[in-house]
């Protein structure tokens, strides 16, 4: 067979990622070094503590040890990467990241594979093809008082964190978080003239109080701009540690969890608490939908 060198363009790259479902869930299994390898295995990487191997999970497994064991995805980026390619795997675990899906990579000679929990599999190929249709053109800025229609309009589509009783959020009380009103700061994202999210900041409570994208254009990594944006900001007032809330068993909520934030009381209103303390660099580039 002759080898091809791949593609190393990263805006080609994500443009031509082309996910594709295995049709069966994997297992992801440890045996020792000396132990048969199976017949069906897709996958076999040696360590110093033993064999790893991808088999097709069997749902008629009579094996105590495998009965629980987790389920994954597989997903296929059908584009030829080149083993020197730079950028695409830390773009994918992000917009994943962004969603609160755990992500295992394989770069194989001629793709990348993904193994993802089965239960996420949809949400994983939605977020792949969101990446694909042009993360590259989002530009994140101050938001301006001609934004706050979008960002309303924003807030009223989501979800999650639903308001019950919305009557309170009037222009006025965006029109208070803008930069300009010294106390707080916001922050919208656009593509194309379009905004699809935003964040407020307020630097005397230390806090995100708001940080919304448009559902329509989650997974584009939208929220980890707009969070990146509003954490820089209070580390740069002084903000030792930035807090946020979220409801409770939320997408929001995941994703808080597994990416470094502590997970703390819940509030009056039933929201869980979250706190972040200030990194040893100020860029920080989670993301999520805290609630207003």
């Amino acid at each position: 067979m002759t080898a091809t060198t791949g593609e190393t363009d990263l805006q080609r790259l994500l443009a031509g990622l082309s996910p594709a479902l295995a049709p069966r869930p994997r297992a992801i299994r440890t045996q020792a070094h000396d132990a048969p390898v199976p017949a069906d295995a897709i996958m076999l990487f040696r360590e110093d503590e033993g064999a790893t191997v991808v088999v097709e999970a069997d749902a008629g497994d009579s094996n105590a040890a495998h009965v629980d064991e987790p389920r994954w995805a597989q997903i296929t980026l059908r584009i030829h990467s080149s083993l020197d390619a730079i950028g695409m795997m830390a773009a994918i675990a992000a917009a994943l990241a962004d969603r609160g899906i755990p992500c295992n990579a394989v770069s194989a000679y001629f793709h990348d594979h993904l193994f993802v929990p089965w239960a996420r599999r949809d949400d994983a190929i939605g977020v792949l093809r969101a990446l694909a249709s042009g993360e590259s053109t989002l530009r994140v800025r101050e938001a301006v008082e001609s934004d706050i229609p979008a960002m309303h309009a924003i807030r009223m589509d989501v979800r999650e964190n639903i308001l019950s009783d919305p009557s309170w959020l009037t222009p006025d009380v965006y029109r208070a978080h803008l930069g300009g009103a010294g106390a707080s700061n916001s922050w919208v994202c656009e593509r194309d003239g379009r905004i699809l999210g935003f964040s407020v900041a307020r630097h005397a409570q230390g806090d995100i109080w708001a940080l919304f994208v448009d559902p329509a254009h989650e997974g584009l990594g939208i929220g980890r701009r707009l969070i990146a944006a509003a954490t820089d900001w209070l580390f740069a007032q002084g903000v030792d540690i930035v807090s946020l809330s979220t409801t409770p068993d939320t997408r929001a909520d995941a994703f808080y969890r597994v990416n470094g934030w502590q997970r703390g009381e819940l509030t009056d209103k039933g929201e869980v608490m979250f706190r972040l303390p200030r990194p040893s660099s100020h860029s920080l580039r989670h993301s999520g939908q805290p609630t207003c």
